[in-house]
């Protein structure tokens, strides 16, 4: 090659094609996000982000709405002055001895001594008509006005009494027919039309309120006195009054009424009687009961004498009673709506209330037969002076400090409540709210208390401007008004008080309500009658919801978590696939449909088999078990070749549990839960002592024991309390014994068993399976027996058996939950990472070993998450606890009993409260409740959840 040749440049050689990139998939893409995809990215984030924040505000909005209904019922009482004028005809007439306003506080009526009746406007005091109770020559001498109702009785000094009405007529009248003068009234104008007043409405209609008084035909008493004391009473199914004649005689008289019609007859079904006191004088009160059951005779001294009126013909003294209370004199008495509750005002300004109770007060009272009580104990002076006084064969009898009743019905009338002065002076007049609980007080320094008696709350101070002693205060019929009379002057307030039986201790304390022995939490809105007394403590309510959660989470948490570790840990991934949706199905079912089920199919069922079903709960565990006993126990080929069908061994595992179950339950009624009845025994022709013996675990359930205490007496039944104790103590040794075996028993066996062979070892561990089932039996029996012997465990954990109970709600209710919570409690073991199983498997952990002591740590904070959204599922059941727990809102922890929660409370009288009454307002506090405890124990819960997380993240 020539030099020209080598020193010439090469030619040019074309540039290679760039390598193309390689991808995952072999395809080549574009590095650059396409602009939908990245509209959608944003779009989503935008949804979401909206989407959380619009729960959270929906939720926040949700608790501000129920604060909102509810804060009122906390508000405190207001009252403002409306009019306070002096009248002069007060000055020409007297005092009143009754004063009553009509609902809308446009006119009112007073009644004198000398038997006129003034109708007047209460806003500036025009006279508007004028009435008389008495005819001419007559004169009145004692009266009894109304307290709820339109009936009065007036007596004369000539011994007649006599019937009359006193009620405002209220009717409407259209603009156009109006006459002139009142078509120009503004809305809320008052103007006087002939002995009427008319009102302008908002619906342009005028209201005309006027009164009417309707006297009827005498009552001939046949006494020839003046009739000196007067009472009377419409409560009870016909009218009665009790009269008391100057001479000291007393007759009871009761109305004839047709029951179709409601009309009162003018005749009188009637009885005299005497005061056993005639030495104090005359009573200076006499007062009937609602029911016109008891006639009470009280003196300014305070002595009280109460006497029993049930049978019309033998009115006897039942009761004595002293009132008087720091050397105070009384200066007024009053009663309650329903006129069973005494209110009794004294010269110290204190009011006192008092009502008829049991005399056995404590809970733990039980009733027993005199006889055999006078028996035991002879020479007991009580006894004797009780046995004589009320000749009954009955009384009450108090474990810690003996006791009796006074009286004839075993009722006592005791102090209960105390509305102390404040300082202020004497009480001088008391009246009581026609429709709720709520009383004013006068006082001779010229003020009005407004006390509810239910909750013993003080709601209001009214002073009048004039500072004379209160004549007669009154309550409007819509409790929104009061009115005073003091001297010459009369004043009026308009009261702002909805809720005044509302307060902290009504809706979370216990209360003495009317006619209860003790103080109690109690739920009872509603009532038969217009007198009733609202009981609304929120506890019992507070308790079923925990009792139902309870019950359910003991049902639901081990068997969820049991089957969420066997289809993580054990079963093939090909079987889990199709088990796992099954069981989530269940969640699919509406809470209504197992609650229909639960109600009326599944506690029908379980009333026959009680004992089999709790039977049931050892004898189905003890067959899954003894099938895993006989599996180890054989041979290596026999387990490989029966390996894939160990999960379909388990279903009939369970029937075979449940076939045992129904077959030992009544061999095990019959040896426990048997009632032996001693006032049956009889001597058989062997000589042989044989008595009726009643084998049922229901009858055993209300079989209390009612031995005297200390006498030895035999009961009137007789009945083992062993067999209570064993519901009880048998898994509690059971899972004694299987934690003995675990840390003691186990190791031992591992050590000397190293060099036997894999079928020995099994047979040996089969036995110590059978003696640890056989030791739980009976170190519980033997724990049972010895604790029974001085403590029953009915009345506590159980007792008496109610169709509807705690126990078919725990079951169903758990049937509802065992979904959720195993789901989550199977997720969570999944997702454990598989480096752990397979770190521990290679140690030479056994599946389950590393299924307890490494998988569920590990996934701890997501199975406490599990039975905690389970335990927020339960808590908020409606339907279930509707239709199988009775609701029942009572207090106590046996599981063969109902109860009543929040939630079922509001689904059953949320559609019958009025809106914004009391208990609207309570049932939305009701509402409140659960949201702030489910609040409370979710927070707890996710505290509890981030700390085992941690401990996770750091394995």
């Amino acid at each position: 090659m020539s030099d020209h040749d080598q020193d010439s440049p090469k030619d040019p050689q074309p540039e290679a094609p760039p390598a193309e990139s390689k991808t995952f998939t072999g395809y080549r893409r574009s590095r650059k996000t396409h602009w939908s995809i990245a509209f959608t990215d944003i779009l989503a984030r935008i949804v979401i982000t909206l989407g959380g924040i619009g729960t959270i505000i929906a939720v926040g909005l949700m608790c501000l709405f129920l604060v909102w209904v509810v804060v009122p019922l906390f508000f405190a009482p207001s009252q403002e002055t409306i009019s306070a004028e002096e009248r002069s005809w007060l000055s020409e007439m007297g005092t009143p001895v009754h004063v009553s306003l009509d609902e809308y506080n446009l006119m009112g009526w007073a009644a004198f001594a000398d038997g006129q009746v003034v109708k007047f406007r209460i806003d500036n005091g025009e006279i508007l008509d004028r009435v008389s109770l008495a005819e001419e020559g007559e004169k009145l001498t004692a009266w009894s006005f109304p307290q709820r109702g339109d009936m009065a009785i007036f007596g004369y000094e000539d011994g007649r009494i006599r019937r009359a009405e006193i009620s405002f007529s209220l009717d409407f009248m259209q603009l156009e027919d109006a006459p002139e003068e009142l078509r120009n009234l503004g809305e809320g104008d008052i103007a006087t039309y002939g002995n009427k007043l008319a009102q302008m409405t908002p619906e342009n209609q005028i209201r005309l309120v006027g009164l009417k008084v309707d006297m009827f035909k005498y009552v001939d008493t046949k006494v020839a006195q003046p009739v000196v004391r007067l009472d009377h009473s419409t409560e009870g199914r016909s009218p009665t009054f009790v009269a008391l004649f100057a001479d000291g005689q007393a007759q009871y008289h009761q109305y004839r009424m047709n029951n179709m019609t409601g009309k009162i007859s003018d005749r009188t079904r009637n009885s005299s009687f005497e005061l056993a006191n005639n030495d104090l004088g005359l009573p200076d009160y006499v007062k009937l009961s609602g029911m016109g059951d008891n006639i009470y005779a009280i003196w300014k001294d305070g002595h009280l004498d109460r006497y029993d009126s049930r049978r019309r013909t033998a009115i006897t003294l039942t009761e004595t009673i002293n009132l008087e209370q720091d050397g105070a004199q009384i200066t007024a008495v009053q009663q309650v709506i329903g006129k069973n509750t005494l209110l009794i005002g004294d010269s110290n300004g204190d009011v006192w209330s008092f009502f008829r109770i049991s005399a056995a007060a404590p809970e733990d009272f039980k009733r027993f037969s005199l006889q055999p009580l006078y028996e035991s104990t002879e020479g007991d002076e009580l006894l004797e002076k009780t046995l004589a006084a009320i000749g009954s064969q009955e009384a009450f009898f108090s474990h810690e400090t003996p006791s009796f009743a006074l009286g004839n019905d075993n009722l006592s009338l005791q102090q209960i409540a105390q509305f102390p002065s404040n300082g202020s002076g004497a009480v001088t007049s008391i009246i009581s709210s026609q429709r709720k609980r709520m009383i004013a007080v006068g006082h001779a320094d010229g003020k009005v208390r407004l006390h509810n008696v239910t909750n013993q709350r003080h709601l209001l101070d009214l002073e009048t401007e004039s500072g004379s002693s209160i004549n007669r205060v009154v309550l409007s019929p819509r409790d929104n008004g009061v009115l005073a009379t003091a001297g010459t002057n009369v004043q009026l307030w308009g009261i702002d008080a909805p809720h005044p039986e509302i307060s902290t201790g009504a809706l979370l304390g216990k209360m003495h309500y009317e006619g209860y022995s003790f103080p109690t939490y109690t739920w009872q809105s509603t009532g038969g009658t217009d007198d009733f007394e609202s009981k609304l403590s929120l506890v019992p309510l507070i308790f079923g919801t925990l009792k139902a959660t309870v019950f359910a989470m003991l049902f639901a948490v081990p068997i969820a978590i049991m089957a969420a570790i066997y289809t993580s840990e054990f079963l093939k991934p090909k079987m889990k696939a199709k088990i796992k949706p099954m069981i989530e199905m269940m969640a699919s079912l509406p809470s209504v449909v197992l609650g229909f089920l639960a109600g009326l199919v599944v506690a029908q069922f379980i009333e026959d088999v009680v004992v089999g079903l709790l039977m049931a709960f050892v004898t189905v565990p003890f067959t899954f078990l003894f099938c895993s006993q006989i599996y180890q126990m054989l041979s290596s080929a026999q387990r490989l070749a029966l390996i894939h069908w160990r999960f379909w061994i388990l279903i009939p595992s369970l029937f075979v549990g449940l076939f045992l179950a129904m077959g030992l339950g009544p061999m095990v009624e019959r040896a426990l839960f048997w009632v032996e009845y001693p006032q049956t025994a009889r001597v058989l022709a062997d000589g042989t002592v044989a008595m009726d013996v009643e084998y049922s675990i229901r009858a055993w359930l209300s079989a209390h024991r009612q031995e005297w205490p200390g006498t030895g007496e035999v009961p009137q039944f007789h009945s083992s309390p062993v067999g209570g104790w064993m519901i009880l103590f048998t898994p509690l040794s059971a899972m004694a014994a299987l934690f003995l075996m675990a840390r003691y028993v186990n190791p031992w066996l591992s050590r000397i068993g190293e060099k036997w062979s894999w079928t020995r070892f099994a047979m040996m561990d089969f036995i110590k399976f059978i003696l640890g089932c056989l030791l739980s039996v009976v170190v519980a029996y033997i724990i049972s027996s010895i604790v029974g012997t001085f403590w029953d465990a009915r009345g506590s954990f159980i007792d008496e058996y109610v169709q509807r109970n705690a126990l078919i709600v725990g079951m169903m209710m758990g049937f509802a939950v065992i979904p959720i919570i195993y789901t989550i409690a199977d997720d969570a073991m999944s997702a454990v990472p598989e480096t752990l199983r397979s770190a521990s498997l290679g140690a030479g952990a056994t599946p389950w070993q590393t299924a307890v002591r490494v998988i569920l740590p590990t996934a701890m904070s997501g199975l406490f998450s599990a039975c905690m959204i389970g335990f927020g599922r339960a808590i908020g059941e409606t339907m279930i606890v509707l239709m199988a727990a009775g609701n029942t809102a009572i207090m106590e922890w046996n599981i063969f009993n109902g109860f009543r929660t929040l939630s079922a409370n509001i689904a059953v009288e949320m559609s019958e409260a009025v809106v914004n009454s009391t208990n609207y307002r309570v049932l939305f506090l009701a509402g409140l409740t659960l949201f702030v405890i489910t609040f409370f124990i979710n927070t707890i819960a996710e505290m509890v959840r981030l700390h085992y997380r941690k401990k996770a993240l750091e394995l």
